[in-house]
């Protein structure tokens, strides 16, 4: 009986077979036949080659393309702010007075549309977002009224001509937007449109951006600080007001892009904080690029934004993205945008603009 019980027990702790096998060489060196060994000698022949060739691949590309990280906390006398583009929610607000009152003298008796349809057609018609209640509303016989009273008001000048001139006069100004004082860098009052610029947003409209801006003082005491009116909205808005304002934090190239943005509401106090990080890349010609459209992540969103939803399909490209379209590229027609509102402004992503969060 105790050794029927050993033998029991040395049977169960017998090691797995796989675990005395050496890559199929036990098989090779049982087998009765050439061809079994043959067969056997083949596959590990095979597997010992493929490991070979990997190893060696991972090796080379690891020696030729060397990469190292190093993290540095280097203090400085004056570290620039990011850009800050501050910017109405909805792209109606414009100065009503003149446009009502050039309306009035040029358009009332030679056309049957509204002077708030034909400024929604031309702002829809530009690139603008937030104006898909009134373009679902227009018929198509609507659009082609719209169409002919917008090819009277702009008469012999171009599309892109036809724009600027709007801006120019219809558009909003610095002080429209920012109070008197409503500026602060540390305890220094600033005057806010000598720091802030008119830029035009993707899909948003007219805003202003920051200049060059530097903080010098640490923390709470170099901290900039912003207040803004709340401004009119007259097609869009609740009441005629602005809902919201728009805030977008991009770096310092002249693209702003969609992302990151934030909405501030009225009578709201708001605190960010920014950190900066630089990244050195070590110059490689295959994958680094000088060109002055390669440069940040927000310029790769916008230019692929801009091919992919406008350029490619139609050809043309907005008014207020000239800069950013190949040379000679014309204007799109307000009409033509409107006709194809959701796929040319309303879409917002594509394969190719998602990968520029990938850099």
């Amino acid at each position: 009986m105790p050794t029927t019980v050993m033998k029991h027990y040395c049977d169960c702790c017998d090691a797995p077979a796989w675990t005395t096998e050496f890559h199929g060489v036990s098989e090779m060196l049982r087998s009765q036949t050439w061809r079994g060994r043959m067969l056997w000698l083949s596959i590990i022949t095979t597997i010992v080659t493929l490991g070979a060739f990997s190893t060696y691949t991972v090796i080379a590309d690891y020696t030729s393309k060397p990469t190292a990280t190093r993290i540095t906390l280097q203090p400085v006398k004056k570290l620039q702010f990011p850009k800050i583009t501050v910017c109405p929610k909805n792209p109606d607000s414009l100065r009503w007075d003149l446009i009502r009152e050039d309306f009035n003298q040029t358009l009332s008796m030679v056309s049957n549309v509204s002077v708030e349809d034909l400024v929604a057609f031309v702002l829809a018609g530009s690139g603008f977002d937030n104006f898909e209640l009134s373009v679902n509303a227009w018929s198509a016989t609507d659009v082609d009224k719209l169409e002919q009273a917008y090819n009277k008001w702009r008469g012999n000048q171009s599309v892109h001509a036809f724009f600027v001139h709007l801006d120019e006069r219809y558009g909003y100004r610095c002080h429209d937007l920012f109070p008197v004082g409503g500026c602060l860098l540390g305890e220094r009052q600033l005057n806010c449109c000598e720091i802030f610029e008119p830029r035009y947003v993707m899909r948003r409209g007219k805003c202003f951006s920051t200049k060059l801006l530097y903080q010098t003082d640490s923390d709470e005491i170099g901290k900039f600080t912003l207040n803004v009116k709340q401004m009119i909205s007259p097609l869009i808005g609740p009441n005629g007001l602005q809902p919201q304002i728009v805030v977008y934090v991009s770096d310092n190239y002249p693209a702003i892009p969609d992302f990151p943005r934030y909405y501030l509401n009225v009578h709201e106090w708001n605190r960010m904080r920014f950190t900066a990080k630089n990244i050195e890349l070590i110059p490689r010609p295959d994958i680094c690029s000088n060109e002055s459209s390669a440069k940040g992540r927000g310029t790769c969103f916008v230019n692929q934004w801009l091919n992919s939803n406008v350029i490619t399909p139609f050809n043309c490209t907005f008014p207020y993205m000239v800069d950013l379209a190949p040379p000679n590229l014309t204007v799109c027609h307000p009409a033509d945008v409107v006709r194809n509102y959701k796929p040319a402004v309303i879409s917002r992503w594509t394969q190719d603009t998602v990968s520029c969060f990938k850099l």
